[in-house]
């Protein structure tokens, strides 16, 4: 069983817009650069970062744009990454919905990989710099704070995208 590491997890560093590849991608290609850049956060080997399945259905669904002659751009490439960790709090309509707002602004990958690190650096700064050093009570004290946090926030995220559905700034 692979398990993707505190530390690697920690310091897991989202692909830059910039060095997202410039060509478009056929779908294996496509999966195979999502699954060397995101394997690192996978729990388990049985986890998976995307399916042919799962992309088809995005692109039924809208949730991505569809292939030109089999190839995907780079920007699919992009809303992928984000899906991969939107999904991970969220259920796929929700998510979606999350990256139709983040879509208004045209540098919405790189703004959010931006806030992503620097949440990943705040959390750094909660643990001991030698992750050998986290005891059991320090780790347990930790899970339930994340835990809660992650509910709290998670509740606060949907009632935001409830708001801006209510306000019609995205199609309800």
């Amino acid at each position: 069983v692979h398990m993707s590491s505190l530390k690697e997890s920690l310091y897991y560093e989202d692909p830059p817009f910039d060095k997202l590849p410039d060509i478009k991608l056929y779908m294996d290609q496509m999966l195979d650069y999502l699954k060397i850049n995101l394997e690192v956060l996978m729990r388990t080997d049985e986890d998976s970062i995307s399916t042919k399945t799962m992309i088809n259905n995005y692109v039924k669904s809208g949730i991505i744009e569809a292939p030109t002659k089999k190839k995907y751009p780079k920007s699919t490439v992009a809303d992928l990454v984000l899906v991969y960790h939107l999904k991970q709090c969220f259920s796929i309509q929700d998510a979606n919905t999350i990256l139709d707002v983040l879509r208004i602004e045209s540098s919405y990958y790189t703004e959010f990989t931006k806030i992503h690190k620097i949440i990943r650096a705040s959390l750094q700064s909660e643990l001991p710099s030698d992750l050998d050093d986290l005891d059991t009570d320090m780790a347990k004290a930790l899970l339930m704070q994340y835990a809660i946090e992650a509910s709290v926030k998670k509740r606060m995220a949907e009632l935001l995208l409830d708001h801006l559905k209510l306000n019609k700034i995205v199609k309800p």
